[in-house]
């Protein structure tokens, strides 16, 4: 069975649960851990499910235990402001982690309903373009929640990360979600198109980074500030 039948084959609970174990894994991509090679499996995890969604239940169902996973593994340390006085908000750790967390995954079933409307136009441009608009509208607002941005994967390696500087952060994100989407190009039986996007990709890739380390090295790092 290929890979693409496989998730085809996946319904229920079985499908909520590898999309909560891809929005889990997508989190280690962000600070202490700055493992953002996970985008390479994740995100695809995400984009196979959602393309094997044959209605918008499914779809919503699917991305909200993706943002689910995403957001407890990412902010459960927001409860440990409640284990200041262990005794007295301790019993609120389960509401501030579950809770947050299911308020957060909200945008995610925004955009896997966004993904599923536009499934018949999807390809990995667009896919990436709309997670980067509904990740904008996440942060603005009276409520707005900018931590976890994709693009904050790049501080893992400085000379990536330089490319906030033209393009912000929101640009840092498009190309790391259309970077991390690559491998689903090599689960289709069309391998030409899948050679020639990712050696675009990786042309793409060493510019910016030849030009990260150029930007480093003519403003290097410093570890005081000085006072004038």
């Amino acid at each position: 069975m290929s890979v693409t039948a496989w998730f085809a084959s996946v319904k229920g609970w079985q499908a909520a649960l590898v999309a909560f174990a891809a929005g889990c894994l997508m989190a280690l991509g962000f600070a202490p851990f700055h493992l953002w090679l996970v985008l390479f499996v994740s995100l695809p995890i995400l984009y196979l499910l959602l393309e094997a969604s044959t209605s918008y239940r499914q779809a919503l169902a699917r991305g909200f235990f993706f943002g689910y996973g995403h957001a407890m593994a990412g902010t459960w340390w927001i409860a440990n402001a409640l284990l200041v006085d262990a005794k007295k908000f301790g019993w609120m750790l389960p509401i501030s982690v579950g809770g947050l967390s299911a308020v957060m995954a909200l945008w995610f079933v925004v955009f896997a309903l966004l993904a599923y409307a536009l499934r018949r136009q999807m390809n990995l441009l667009l896919f990436a373009a709309l997670w980067v608009a509904v990740e904008y509208l996440r942060s603005i607002g009276m409520f707005g929640f900018p931590w976890n941005l994709t693009g904050y994967m790049a501080l893992a390696y400085l000379p990536l990360a330089q490319v906030a500087a033209v393009a912000g952060t929101y640009g840092l994100s498009l190309l790391l979600v259309a970077l991390g989407l690559l491998p689903t190009l090599w689960l289709r039986p069309n391998r030409p198109v899948a050679i020639r996007a990712t050696a675009c990709a990786l042309m793409v890739l060493a510019a910016l980074i030849i030009s990260g380390v150029d930007r480093l090295h003519e403003a290097p790092l410093t570890t005081q500030t000085q006072l004038r």
